[in-house]
């Protein structure tokens, strides 16, 4: 019998690693006059290919539900495979610059000296340390992706919010079906779903059962547990990447920043949607600077698809996606037409990628913000 954390293993090179590279390849391609530049490409992808998953979930399991689960992983993985068969010239260049980004090459020098460089950095060693850098660099990887796994083993899922995600998630993956409905009421062990957030945090734990089903695993959260520690660590690239552009100094000296925040630790260490929802807000607030200093379809496109993400994640995110469009069209460079024509865009794209779920919940479902929350 296939073991829990292989499948989890499969399913997180899967999700985080072939649908990251499908959805790089893409926006490659997409962006032709080379608006946003490739290391941002990268981190969108990454941090997209989880939410796409999802989304994908929540339209077949509303619009074609009681199906298999062999099915729904079919066509969601099918989904991404065409997105790579569309973009495949642009595979060998998304390839190329990943594995320029991890190369490192130890160079000699005159004299007792050697140098260790990448695309990043350049670093003069004595010869006789040299060795023993490269395994302390190699062991402080290896140590933190250790701790993070084994958090993702040994730590069960606790506290009530995420309780009550991996309860929803696992719902979604019994029933098979997505309904709105004024109360999301589970008869069988009176689960009462009390949430008016969208459901992509919990779909996320719904693509874990529906893969983990095909290979003989039931109620596997690995890959839900993992989603806090991945979205950790693409906040750091983000912050990064865009601290780099003043200096490298200022960028580092932002990460540990970061890490010295004791809230930011307990976020960190503890199984939450938090930092999912943190990271697609900053993304839509760049996503809104991009399409406003270099207004094109892809950087529209990439900024209805992070303003829609981060509402569809945790309902405040709709306040910000109003906010975000307004300030859109007060800032989108052109006369009014052209300010209506693209903010109408914009709402389609919301709408699109996660928005029609809380036009739904409203006239279908619980009413949302719109009635009060019974029995909480």
């Amino acid at each position: 019998m296939i073991s829990a954390f292989f499948v989890f293993i499969l399913l997180a090179a899967l999700t985080y690693g072939y649908f990251s590279i499908s959805l790089n390849a893409i926006i490659l391609k997409l962006d032709t006059n080379k608006v946003i530049d490739t290391p941002l490409v990268l981190i969108f992808s990454l941090a997209l290919a989880p939410y796409i998953t999802s989304l994908l979930l929540h339209y077949l399991l509303w619009l074609f539900p009681n199906q298999s689960s062999l099915l729904y992983v079919f066509v969601v993985v099918s989904v991404f495979t065409l997105f790579l068969l569309i973009s495949k010239s642009n595979i060998k260049t998304v390839l190329q610059y990943i594995f320029s980004k991890l190369k490192f090459t130890v160079k000699s020098n005159t004299g007792d000296k050697l140098f260790l460089e990448n695309k990043y950095f350049k670093l003069y060693f004595n010869k006789r340390i040299v060795f023993f850098s490269n395994i302390t660099l190699l062991s402080v990887v290896l140590l933190v992706c250790y701790f993070w796994v084994k958090q993702i083993i040994g730590t069960p899922i606790s506290g009530h919010d995420m309780l009550e995600y991996a309860i929803q998630a696992k719902h979604f993956a019994r029933e098979k079906l997505i309904e709105y409905v004024p109360n999301r009421y589970h008869i069988e062990n009176n689960f009462f779903y009390v949430g008016l957030h969208g459901f992509s945090f919990p779909l996320l734990g719904t693509w874990e059962y529906l893969f983990s089903e095909n290979f003989g695993v039931y109620d596997n959260d690995y890959f839900l547990r993992s989603v806090n520690g991945y979205y950790g660590f693409l906040i750091f690239c983000l912050v990064y990447h865009f601290m780099k552009k003043y200096s490298r100094f200022y960028a580092l000296a932002s990460i540990l920043l970061l890490l010295s925040s004791y809230g930011f630790y307990l976020t960190l260490s503890s199984y939450h949607i938090d930092t999912y929802r943190i990271f697609m807000i900053l993304s839509a607030f760049a996503g809104l600077a991009i399409a406003l200093k270099y207004p094109s379809k892809i950087s529209l496109m990439l900024f209805g698809i992070f303003a829609a993400a981060q509402a569809y994640i945790h309902s405040l995110g709709v306040f910000i996606a109003i906010f975000l469009s307004i300030s859109f069209f007060i800032f989108y460079p052109g006369k009014f037409s052209q300010k209506a024509l693209q903010s109408f865009v914009l709402f389609l794209i919301i709408m699109l990628f996660g928005g029609v779920h809380y036009v739904m919940d409203v006239f279908f479902g619980t009413g949302w913000i719109f009635q009060a929350i019974k029995y909480y």
